[in-house]
């Protein structure tokens, strides 16, 4: 493989195939892996090995997840995310990481009580300016999008697109670089 998809969330929808004739390189798409802080830690230990480092890595990072996962609490998280995705990022300086933040369907963010949707945002913004620290890294987030969310024709499940927008999204983010986002934004 030349590089490694793995994410917090569904990513059934995207196929390594797409990849290589995309961008041009046998990924490696790793479904299921990433539940939390620790999954990381095994995926760099996994990845980059003395024999084989990818060239591009593409994660999908679930901030609420890992929030969740911190026991809600503000250091422990950035604690966690520094230790477990920050020392993978930062061991691995001269990699890209292309990292995509979830954009689940509306329904998902309607149904959060108005604390909840206000934490996650918090939480969001919180690991898109840690992240966007790191010189190697983009980031990436579909969810302003109401085109996109507000359709559930678009979505297999509440976090996972269509197939077709599976494709949409890869020529957007991965190849055209839209959809950026960083502390600024």
């Amino acid at each position: 493989y030349q590089a490694v998809f793995a994410s917090m969330y569904d990513i059934s929808s995207f196929a390594e195939a797409d990849f290589e004739t995309y961008r041009g390189l046998r990924t490696v798409c790793l479904q299921g892996q990433l539940r939390g802080f620790a999954d990381f830690t095994r995926l760099k230990e996994l990845v980059f090995t003395e024999t084989k480092t990818p060239q591009v890595v593409y994660l999908g990072i679930d901030p609420v997840m890992l929030w969740k996962k911190a026991g809600y609490q503000e250091e422990k998280w950035l604690a966690d995310l520094q230790e477990s995705i920050g020392t993978m990022i930062t061991e691995n300086n001269g990699i890209p990481f292309e990292i995509t933040l979830p954009f689940p369907k509306q329904d998902y963010w309607l149904e959060l009580s108005e604390a909840e949707l206000t934490e996650s945002l918090i939480v969001y913004q919180k690991t898109v300016d840690y992240l966007s620290t790191f010189d190697n890294v983009v980031l990436f987030f579909f969810g302003a999008q109401d085109w996109l969310i507000c359709n559930p024709e678009n979505y297999r499940n509440e976090f996972c697109l269509n197939e077709k927008l599976a494709h949409f999204f890869l020529l957007s983010t991965v190849c055209d670089k839209k959809f950026v986002v960083n502390s600024e934004s």
